[in-house]
């Protein structure tokens, strides 16, 4: 359990400029076993402040819409995962695996460095309070054995709540996660009445959800688009997707 830090003689001072600090890397590499199931973080602070610091790890699931739950885990540990960062001081986090030797798919957890959330109350009660709060949320993957991504479009539909917006489903059932860079999707709209078969590829402005986005291993993710004009009134899809591995 995490326990509160008490700093008594910053509790009731002038408001003063916000603490600045810096974490690094935002992203870690980890296995399960030998030199490298250990990693070293740092933080830095530049300001001319004393900034109490929490680091807390969490499993990290991504859920269909895009959205993470984070549950708490005991298969990474960061040391130390408190502390109180002098003025200029920089503090190395000691980030390991504790968890099995042997692991089938790709471990995705978050590493959440926060200031510690305290009120800062100015003389005049006039002014205020200021609560001042800075976090950092960084990756850490975890690989016993070699993992690779299998990236699929699994689905495209139109929704039958927004006929403005198509639904693109992603799905990754490798086990490593993977990066939508430079996406490419051709789209074949089948014919449906009056409307015949029609052939388009989506540009990047059509794209621009879609760029970037990080489907973890086994998992799937949806995003929803704005319509092609030339697509208004079709209901049914093929498509052809690729992407830069």
């Amino acid at each position: 359990m995490i326990k509160h830090f008490i700093f008594p003689l910053l509790l009731l001072v002038s408001i003063k400029a916000e603490a600045h600090f810096e974490f690094s890397p935002i992203s870690i590499s980890l296995t399960t076993t030998g030199k490298s199931s250990h990693s070293i973080a740092q933080v830095i602070n530049r300001s001319n402040e004393a900034v109490p610091i929490i680091v807390k790890v969490t499993q990290r699931k991504l859920l269909e819409n895009g959205q993470e739950d984070r549950p708490d885990t005991s298969e990474v540990t960061a040391f130390p995962n408190q502390f109180l960062l002098s003025p200029k001081e920089t503090k190395t986090i000691k980030i390991s695996w504790q968890g099995e030797e042997k692991i089938a798919t790709e471990q995705a957890y978050r590493i959440i460095v926060e200031e510690v959330p305290i009120v800062f109350t100015a003389k005049n009660q006039d002014r205020g309070a200021v609560r001042i709060m800075i976090n950092y949320v960084g990756s850490i993957y975890v690989n016993s054995d070699a993992t690779e991504p299998n990236l699929k479009l699994e689905k495209v539909e139109s929704l039958s709540e927004d006929k403005k917006k198509l639904s693109l489903l992603f799905s990754n059932d490798g086990s490593a996660h993977a990066i939508l860079k430079s996406p490419s999707i051709e789209l074949i709209a089948k014919s449906v009445g009056n409307l015949a078969e029609k052939k388009i590829t989506l540009d990047k402005t059509q794209l621009v959800l879609v760029e970037g986005k990080n489907v973890l291993a086994k998992s799937k993710l949806r995003i929803n688009i704005v319509r092609p004009q030339d697509l208004q009134g079709y209901d049914s899809f093929e498509w052809k997707f690729s992407y830069d591995k």
